[in-house]
Order: C-alpha cells, then sequence, then structure tokens
C-alpha cells in the first residue's frame, strides 16, 4: 500500500493529480460543502477543487507565472475558456500555447465541427451587453508566426472565416450557435483581413498565391465574394468597415478585383 507522501508531490508543492483522479467525478457531499481533505476509507486526498480555485486566483489576481504553469497542466480547459469566453489576452504565453494546442486538436475528417476549436478562440460575446468582441490579438500572432513552409494556423482560422457565413452548412452550425448573423460577417471581416495580408506577405498580393503549394490559391476574403449576393459588402459598409483601416482597405482591393460598387 502506498504511503501518504507518494500521493503528494513535495518538490512542486501540490497533491500529485496523476495519482489521484477523484475530483474530476465529483460526488453530491463535494457540492455541499462536506468535503474532507483525506478521505480515510479510500486513502486518498479530496483537494483538487481547493488547488484548482486557489490557483486560478493567484494566476488572474496576482499574475502568478508558476500558477499558470499548473493550471496548463491540471487545468487546461480553464486556460481555454479565459480566452475564448472570457477574452482574456493579456498573457502571450498563454495565448499562443492554447491557439496552438487547440488547433492540434482538430481533426475535419472525422469531425468537421472541430473547426470550432479555433473558431472558439477568436471572439467571445461581452456578458454586459452582447455586444460581439474580436480578439485581433490572436490574429494578429497568426500572421506573425505563420511561414512559408508553415501555415496551419494561417488556413485554419481562413477556414473558420468561410463556414462561419456559410449558413447552408448544417455540418459546421455549431460554430454559428448563439450568434447573429451581423456577429458572424463581422468575425469573418476580421479573420478575412489577417488572411489577406498574410496570403500578400507571401505571395504578389491581392491576397492571391500564384504557387500555393500547401496554401489556398486565394484568402477568404475573395473566394466569399466571389459568391457574395452583397449581404456581406453591405453589413461591413454599413458599419463603416468596423472603424478598421486594414478591413476598408482589403475590402476595397476585393471589391475592385470583382467590380462591386
Amino acid at each position: 500500500m502506498e504511503s501518504d507522501l507518494q500521493l503528494f508531490d513535495v518538490e512542486n508543492g501540490y497533491f500529485n493529480l496523476n495519482r489521484n483522479r477523484r475530483y474530476f467525478i465529483p460526488e453530491q457531499k463535494y457540492l455541499l460543502g462536506n468535503l474532507p481533505l483525506y478521505d480515510t476509507v479510500n486513502r486518498a486526498f479530496n483537494y483538487a477543487i481547493f488547488k484548482i480555485d486557489l490557483e486560478r486566483c493567484k494566476f488572474i489576481l496576482h499574475d502568478d507565472q508558476s500558477s499558470l504553469n499548473w493550471l496548463i497542466n491540471f487545468d487546461y480547459p480553464f486556460c481555454a475558456k479565459l480566452i475564448g469566453t472570457f477574452g482574456y489576452l493579456e498573457n502571450d504565453f498563454l495565448n499562443a500555447f492554447v491557439l496552438n494546442r487547440q488547433v492540434s486538436m482538430i481533426d475535419l475528417e472525422k469531425d468537421p465541427e472541430s473547426i470550432v476549436r479555433i473558431s472558439a478562440l477568436i471572439k467571445h460575446k461581452n456578458a454586459s451587453d452582447g455586444t460581439i468582441v474580436i480578439h485581433e490579438k490572436l490574429m494578429q500572432y497568426i500572421y506573425e508566426h505563420t511561414t512559408q513552409e508553415d501555415n496551419t494556423l494561417l488556413k485554419y482560422l481562413d477556414l473558420s472565416a468561410t463556414v462561419l457565413i456559410d449558413e447552408k452548412d448544417e455540418e459546421t452550425q455549431l460554430l454559428r450557435n448563439g450568434y447573429s448573423r451581423a456577429d458572424c460577417i463581422k468575425v469573418f471581416a476580421y479573420a478575412a483581413y489577417y488572411s489577406f495580408i498574410t496570403h500578400d506577405k507571401f505571395g504578389y498580393g491581392k491576397g492571391m498565391k500564384n504557387n500555393p503549394d500547401n496554401w489556398f490559391a486565394t484568402c477568404s476574403l475573395y473566394l466569399n465574394l466571389a459568391l457574395d449576393d452583397g449581404e456581406i459588402v453591405a453589413e461591413v459598409k454599413r458599419n463603416n468597415y468596423y472603424n478598421h483601416k486594414g478591413i476598408k482597405k482589403v475590402f476595397a482591393d476585393a471589391m475592385t478585383f470583382y467590380g462591386i460598387d
């Protein structure tokens, strides 16, 4: 029988979650607040629910980087929610870690809706007034870290922008749940802008590439304006291009290319 000390990671100062997973299946007594620190019958520490609260508070309130390391290892879903649900983008390391990990779990062949893993990160709804908030900092990260050889992040950003406004695609309806058509077009406009300028960085301009290789031949902006019945352009113009000079410029270029007024 293992000793109590084996359940405790002395070096790191917290209980070993890999040795004790009881917290993942909460029992009623957890909810009632009658949780003992140590269960003498099962010889298990019922500690994690307190430890997680502590580490979350230490990171959010005190910017404790050791707590961030703990959360990444043992409470990753919370890390993803910090960005996707609450729009916490203050920590560059956390942004990069969550973005890359979410993308690594996308498998479009088995689950077309898995594209939501990146779509859910690039925006959230303000709880106070219901307005949509764009996580432009993540899109900027994708722009800065895309290379000729590695454009995985960009391709998924581009694809999420396209499927977000494709209401005919029932397989990806999950991406649009809870968001109005105007919300979806706004997210598309931002994502399409960053896709456009990233394509330009490695192509010959106009958001296209003459040698696509592992790239899409054109960015989502050109692809979707070619199919648009005027709704996207009208909505973006109605909102004054969201007061974003970059979005206004790339839309103007695309509209000129297609002869759209």
